[in-house]
């Protein structure tokens, strides 16, 4: 999207100054060097940035990422405004984390949680307290124990 509004800020067409009468033939002169130059001036700077971004995105291996930045960039969770347990989308990888959980084979519960977080870190807690034997409730708290618990989701 970047690349698109930087070729089309230095190739579009600039609104005529004719419409107001009051140029002279040394301004029109003055206007259409000016513009000229910084249309060149503006296709180099896109070249420039593009062959710049291009180099750097092409240094990653296929899996990890050569910006951590850019995805914070191209990416927003929304809608802002709500809290952050109420978005309707995020831009992290915890909505297809996955757990392993172990159950109490005295009380019949679920006794501990081990987070298989997104990018291969495993944490463990515990869920004792909860008295939960509910697999669709765990579920549905995966992805947010994930986002408080996992490193490096964003």
């Amino acid at each position: 999207m970047i690349f698109g509004f930087m070729c089309a800020t230095s190739t579009m067409q600039r609104v005529s100054t004719e419409m107001f009468d009051s140029v002279s033939k040394n301004k029109i002169l003055w206007t259409t060097t000016k513009h000229n130059v910084s249309r060149f001036f503006g296709i180099i700077v896109t070249l420039v940035v593009m062959v710049a971004s291009f180099s750097i995105l092409m240094q990653g291996n296929g899996i990890s990422t050569p910006c951590k930045s850019c995805k914070v960039i191209s990416c927003i969770a929304f809608p802002h405004w709500a809290g952050y347990d109420d978005k309707w989308w995020y831009c992290d990888d915890c909505g297809g984390v996955s757990a392993d959980a172990t159950i109490n084979p005295e009380t019949k519960q679920y006794d501990t949680i081990s987070l298989n977080c997104p990018y291969g870190d495993v944490y463990t807690m515990s869920i004792a307290d909860q008295e939960l034997s509910d697999k669709e409730w765990i579920e549905n708290k995966l992805p947010g124990w994930c986002r408080v618990h996992c490193e490096d989701v964003l």
